[in-house]
């Protein structure tokens, strides 16, 4: 008895997948918000008319004034494209770029010793009556939470690809022995 052989195809791991996808969904809608909420407190500390938005950053020197609207417009923009795109690979880079630069920023104040403020929310922490160590906890928690979530969302990105790339490679040479296997009447 001539038998066709029954195809079956080798399927992703695809509740895994679904998973992480609203898994990394969460994640950018909360790094919206967030950095919508830090821009935007950004911009408001800003346009304060305190003696200390007159000074230069100790990394660019230009005006904290400045520095905070550029930043902050910065976080604002990149905040509406996690909240409103659907394009989540792109918005995970924005967030990962973002951070390494902020980490980038932070790492520049470590190295000339900077003992002041993180000037990274203007005087927001002052307003609220932080020390200057709980701001600067908290600060780094944030920049941890978008450097480590926006990489680790783009490496799972990068490895569904490649997951399905490989099952997709795998079915096709199924269907070719079998397609072989049946010609030759085995």
């Amino acid at each position: 008895m001539n038998s066709v052989p029954v195809q079956s195809e080798v399927k992703t791991p695809s509740s895994f997948l679904a998973r992480e996808g609203r898994w990394s969904r969460l994640f950018i809608l909360s790094v919206g918000v967030l950095l919508f909420v830090t821009g935007t407190a950004k911009i408001v500390s800003a346009l304060g008319k305190t003696e200390v938005l007159v000074m230069p950053d100790p990394i660019f020197n230009i005006p904290y004034n400045y520095f905070l609207m550029s930043i902050g417009l910065i976080e604002l923009i990149v905040a509406i494209f996690c909240l409103t795109s659907a394009n989540k690979n792109l918005a995970l880079v924005l967030v990962a770029v973002l951070s390494m630069n902020i980490l980038a920023y932070r790492t520049g104040l470590r190295f000339i010793h900077w003992r002041g403020y993180c000037p990274c929310m203007g005087t927001l922490f002052q307003t609220i009556h932080l020390s200057r160590y709980q701001a600067d906890f908290l600060m780094r928690s944030v920049v941890l939470y978008l450097t480590a979530g926006s990489f680790y969302f783009l490496a799972s990105s990068w490895w569904a690809c490649k997951i399905r790339g490989f099952a997709h490679k795998l079915n096709k040479l199924k269907l070719v022995t079998t397609s072989s296997s049946s010609a030759r009447g085995d």
